[in-house]
């Protein structure tokens, strides 16, 4: 949801949500994607994609960012962590931080804000003031997809691994 105004929302929708949501009686109209910065707004990140993000930023720059599999999942599919720090290379006196998305790999938004999150943090270093003082003074651990079994399962995925495990409550 975006730009609230009275009644009225921006809303960002794949085009069957929209449609459902019409055809349960919502006033709505579809507009076009008014801006879009990295990517599509009606798509979300496979494992894969996630690797070859990862290693694009790594190669990209270098000082700032690293990943990592830290285990694969029941049916063997690795999960990345992205490190986020001004001396990546090094395990610095300073805090650490740690994100995860898509625990359900149904949920997926936390997914791509963990993706955008470390694209604001690599490409506002050194431009932001903000950005730049928390890449100096944390490490920041970034693991998009905690469940990429769960997130292969159908267009959406499903909420539970491959165990039948929801990972949040077991």
């Amino acid at each position: 949801f975006d730009h609230y105004r009275g009644p009225k929302a921006h809303v960002y929708l794949l085009q069957e949500d929209f449609e459902q949501l019409r055809a349960r009686g919502f006033s709505m109209q579809w507009l076009p994607e008014e801006r879009v910065e990295q990517g599509r707004l009606d798509t979300y990140h496979e494992n894969a994609e996630i690797e070859t993000q990862f290693i694009a930023w790594a190669a990209a720059y270098p000082m700032l960012f690293s990943y990592q599999s830290i285990g694969n999942s029941v049916q063997g599919r690795p999960m990345w962590v992205g490190k986020v720090s001004d001396n990546v290379g090094s395990d610095e006196p300073e805090i650490e931080v740690k994100y995860i998305g898509a625990m359900h790999g149904d949920e997926l938004t936390g997914l791509e804000n963990c993706i955008k999150l470390i694209d604001t943090l690599l490409t506002g270093y050194g431009v932001n003031a903000e950005l730049t003082e928390m890449v100096n003074d944390f490490e920041i651990y970034i693991l998009p997809l905690m469940n990429p079994d769960g997130r292969n399962v159908g267009t959406l995925g499903q909420r539970f691994n491959a165990n039948g495990q929801d990972l949040n409550r077991d």
